[in-house]
């Protein structure tokens, strides 16, 4: 059988960890020959520091399903196309919001340094931030903070080309491609 499990909220309580116990309760389903695999709305990247090295052979499904990482690799990528990300990052300066662009494996990011979303940010220390000018074929946009969010939500729920993820538990907001999602990335796995 295969389980896939959502990192946050299901396996990890506190941002920042999964429990050993929990770990190996997961390893413990491997060895009675099940297939395991981890879901979120993170990257790949951060979701392998959460986990033992055990386990970062496995399906990770990333980004609310625009990266698919297996055995080491990234095996798919589903970006915002050009255009949209540029059209984009217009929205973001017109309505004063601060946004995270996750990568292939970088990133970058145009808020205060300081945002308490910024601590689960490559938790690993494993990627870097790039400037501004190479940000391209970016999984998701995230957007951490806005001095008009109604403005920009009224902007975004226009468009036919993106996906809208909220994360009801904070103001975050992450754009993806249209037809992005985690359950989509699984179906292609």
């Amino acid at each position: 059988m295969h389980f896939i499990f959502d990192i946050d909220g299901t396996l990890c309580f506190n941002g920042a960890s999964i429990s050993p116990a929990i770990q190996d309760a997961l390893a413990e389903l491997e060895h009675q020959g099940h297939r395991i695999g981890f879901a979120s709305a993170r990257p790949y990247r951060d979701m392998l520091p959460l986990l033992d090295e055990r386990f970062h052979d496995g399906l990770f499904v990333g980004s609310n399903g625009a990266m698919t990482w297996r055995r080491r690799t990234l095996v798919d990528l589903t970006p915002l196309p050009n255009d949209t990300l540029e059209q984009l990052f217009e929205l973001t300066e017109r309505h004063a919001a601060s946004w995270l662009a996750d990568l292939d494996w970088h990133y970058h990011y145009s808020g205060d340094p300081a945002h308490p979303f910024m601590s689960l940010v490559d938790p690993g220390r494993l990627a870097r931030h790039v400037e501004r000018g190479a940000v391209r074929r970016a999984a998701k946009l995230l957007i951490t903070d806005c001095a008009d969010s109604d403005g920009l939500q009224q902007a975004l729920a226009r468009r036919s080309d993106i996906r809208i993820h909220h994360h009801s538990d904070q103001q975050i907001v992450d754009i993806t491609a249209a037809g992005v999602d985690k359950a989509a990335a699984l179906a292609e796995s």
